[in-house]
């Protein structure tokens, strides 16, 4: 578990590629300050949430990943001045396939206090949830909780910036980590804003 050399991209908003020196080594480790988004295959995205709720802090997420071809291209759902950095190398222990993060995620924008129901979508039904987080990059004490029922009678609730659960599946301090939650193709979310912002929901599955 080493890190061999690494590959820094732009943060700025949209999509973005970077030229890697050779194909076929194996990415060990993303460093982002911002929500980025990789394609796995044609219908699943990676999503790594870099928005620590705590100022311009990247976040280093330990994945394993073998690149195809010399370019990599990822989007970034919103624009930072950090630059997205990929590390390559042998594999840190524990760390998990990139595919542990694929997802989907919605946005909304709060002209004030108040609450929505947002629809996430994914590509299949008969899902399992395996994580879930509300983000919303500032440094304010302004927040954010996002409520869905498990079953009938159940729910969860989880809020931002300070989501702290994980397990051996997702490994980053911001997401909650979900276990036999299943899901069809849709789920609705109450989300709760306590004042204007921007909000995004990240839903993980398998």
């Amino acid at each position: 578990m080493a890190i061999q050399y690494s590959v820094s991209g732009s943060g700025a908003v949209g999509a973005q590629t970077v030229q890697l020196p050779e194909s076929g080594d194996t990415i060990v480790a993303i460093a982002s300050g911002s929500i980025m988004t990789l394609a796995l295959d044609a219908t699943r995205t990676a999503i790594l949430n870099g928005l620590s709720g705590a100022g311009a802090f990247p976040i280093f997420t330990k994945v394993t990943y073998k690149t195809l071809g010399q370019n990599l291209t990822y989007t970034n759902v919103i624009g930072s001045t950090i630059p997205v950095v990929f590390y390559f190398g042998t594999p840190f222990a524990g760390a998990k396939p990139l595919s542990t993060y694929a997802g989907v995620f919605v946005s909304n924008v709060f002209a004030a206090t108040g609450t929505v129901i947002l629809t996430l979508t994914f590509p299949s039904g008969n899902l399992k949830l395996t994580g879930m987080s509300v983000v919303t990059g500032t440094t304010t004490a302004s927040y954010v909780t996002a409520t869905f029922a498990t079953s009938t009678g159940k729910q969860v609730l989880i809020q931002t910036p300070f989501n702290v659960l994980s397990n051996d599946g997702i490994q980053n301090d911001s997401i909650v980590a979900l276990e036999t939650v299943q899901t069809s193709n849709t789920l609705a979310v109450s989300v709760f804003a306590s004042a204007a912002l921007t909000a995004y929901l990240i839903a993980y599955y398998a």
